[in-house]
């Protein structure tokens, strides 16, 4: 039985689609909500009360990708959405993708392995923040990576049709084919040799990556993964 409803017009969604995309916004608030908060100087869940000033700018600069990150989410679903360029909306998914699913692997994940292995609890706090600030923020980015990429692969079902049926109703490869293979093997090289860069700091550490902890390792390790 398929449970996805399948749109009945060229602007129609699902409900399935619309879930998500309520879904995702709602993830995103808490952690915008709070960036908004230590812009604005309120030292919610932060213990040294000099952070909102020193890192204003950072906390401007995240508290806009997440802005974006609801633009995007809208965009799956509304009609104005199926009108933006290919390119537009699909590298910035990927972007996130790449942001998004390392930091809830490791996260989740690794915090999980972190504390049955005995390496402590990797969401107690620290010195600068309290230890609920970084469940709220993690466990908004693990949602938030499900929900986009949930999103994104119903968005491009519906939108182009070549992507459900894996391009066997299309003939011809296109003039851009060539340019394709090209980005393609370059693109290949550069993530393996991301890829092997990622592994080996997972393994020996080096450079800015000393004494990790498991949760860090994940981390690292589940890096290159979204290049894939």
């Amino acid at each position: 039985m398929n449970l996805i409803v399948r749109p009945s017009g060229p602007d129609d969604v699902s409900v399935l689609r619309g879930g998500i995309c309520i879904a995702t916004v709602v993830a995103c608030l808490p952690y915008l909500l709070l960036k908004v908060a230590w812009i604005m100087g309120w030292t919610i869940g932060v213990e040294d009360a000099g952070f909102a000033d020193t890192t204003r700018v950072a906390n401007l600069a995240t508290s806009g990708m997440e802005l974006v990150a609801i633009v995007i989410a809208i965009g799956l679903v509304a009609s104005w959405g199926r009108k933006i360029p290919a390119f537009a909306i699909a590298f910035p998914v990927w972007v996130a993708t790449g942001l998004l699913v390392p930091v809830a692997v490791g996260s989740v994940l690794g915090g999980v392995i972190q504390a049955v292995t005995g390496g402590g609890n990797a969401y107690s706090g620290n010195d600068e923040m309290a230890g609920w600030v970084f469940g709220l923020v993690y466990g908004g980015f693990a949602l938030q990576s499900v929900l986009l990429l949930a999103g994104f692969v119903l968005y491009a079902r519906d939108r182009w049709a070549v992507v459900a049926d894996g391009g066997r109703m299309h003939d011809g490869a296109g003039k851009t084919r060539p340019l394709q293979n090209l980005l393609g093997a370059v693109f290949v090289v550069a993530a393996t040799i991301f890829a092997l860069q990622q592994l080996s700091w997972a393994v020996w550490g080096g450079g800015m990556f000393s004494d990790l902890t498991t949760a860090q390792r994940v981390f690292l390790v589940a890096g290159p993964c979204p290049l894939s």
